[in-house]
């Protein structure tokens, strides 16, 4: 795994790559979307303790690298998913 850099990593049985290097926080993001199906702001507030901020810090490059899709008519705030998650 060393080889292919720092943008890959195992999760599950799976080898993911991505464009950008993942930090602490796009791995909650990732972790968090496994297990809800989707992130929002207030999923992070609740269940992570961040704020608006590290949230916005965390999701924008994803949503810039095409990592997420943003879903802005949930009446709410908006559901981020991950391109490569669907739930079982």
């Amino acid at each position: 795994m060393n080889n292919l850099g720092t943008g890959c990593f195992i999760k599950g049985e799976y080898v993911v790559s991505v464009p950008l290097e993942i930090n602490n926080d796009a791995t909650d993001l990732i972790n968090l979307g496994d297990q809800n199906g989707f992130v929002s702001a207030p999923l992070l507030f609740q269940k992570m303790n961040w704020n608006q901020e590290r949230f916005d810090r965390a999701i924008t490059p994803m949503i810039s690298e095409g990592l997420v899709w943003v879903d802005a008519q949930t009446g709410g705030a908006p559901h981020f998913y991950f391109s490569s998650m669907w739930a079982k």
